[in-house]
């Protein structure tokens, strides 16, 4: 099924999941300063999180607001499965859970996701007045299906209660040490990619090399594998020393 359905019905009520186009959505901005500033955002969509009784009678909802997606697309997929695995973790936003991956929206270019990180409330005409009726009907523009707007609920869920463990501290003892045994096997392959591009670096220059570009392309492996090789030193530097800190720890005990 579709993540967006068109309105069947333009004088329903106002419901959770609804699409609103042309509304103006404003934050605080250099809120340290004298209370802050009034800032309007770029986008003028929105998506409606209020719970269905309230977007239906209330003079005020929750919304999200609606940019497009960032999230870069590959040069090209290896197999059916990659491009799969790259739809579906989108879908689903499990590696951006602030994002609520909406895919196309009619008659707008481009591809978008309501933000969790960036909530608005807004003001409606009164329920029953011709004036919410016309808003009804000319800035509501689409709605999510039903299944993906129960979805809705957990995402949100998700987005303010998940506390995370983006910290290197939140692994056993045994984990980190198989986490760091792998991160030495990485290492010590790459520097055998390393040892390999500087032999050949080093021969050309002692026998000479077959064609000009071909220093110049040995040069440049050597660079990029050095830089892979500083770059997973740098990141598996702080699981090497907590697990240092709890082995002395450790002996510490004995």
């Amino acid at each position: 099924m579709p993540i967006i359905q068109p309105v069947h019905e333009s004088i329903a009520p106002l419901t959770q999941g609804d699409i609103l186009k042309g509304v103006c959505l404003f934050s605080t901005k250099n809120s340290w300063s004298n209370g802050g500033e009034c800032a309007p955002t770029s986008n003028t969509l929105s998506l409606v999180l209020s719970r269905p009784c309230v977007a239906a009678h209330g003079a005020w909802v929750v919304v999200a607001l609606i940019q497009q997606y960032k999230n870069k697309l590959p040069a090209e997929f290896s197999s059916y499965e990659a491009a799969l695995d790259f739809f579906t973790t989108i879908r689903d936003g499990q590696t951006t859970p602030d994002q609520f991956y909406l895919g196309q929206i009619p008659n707008f270019a481009g591809v978008f996701c309501a933000r969790f990180d960036s909530l608005h409330t807004i003001q409606l005409p009164m329920e029953g007045t011709p004036e919410r009726a016309k808003f009804l009907a000319t800035m509501r523009i689409a709605s999510l299906d039903v299944a993906f707007a129960h979805d809705l609920h957990v995402r949100q869920f998700r987005a303010f209660a998940s506390l995370g463990f983006d910290d290197h501290r939140w692994f056993t003892t045994d984990d980190l040490r198989a986490l760091i045994a792998v991160a030495k096997k990485d290492e010590a392959n790459l520097r055998a990619d390393l040892a390999n591009a500087t032999a050949k670096l080093e021969m050309g220059q002692s026998q000479g090399f077959h064609h000009p570009s071909e220093k110049a392309k040995h040069e440049s492996e050597s660079q990029r594998v050095q830089q892979k090789i500083d770059k997973l030193i740098a990141a598996t530097a702080p699981y090497k020393d907590e697990l240092a800190r709890r082995e002395v720890a450790s002996r510490a005990q004995i």
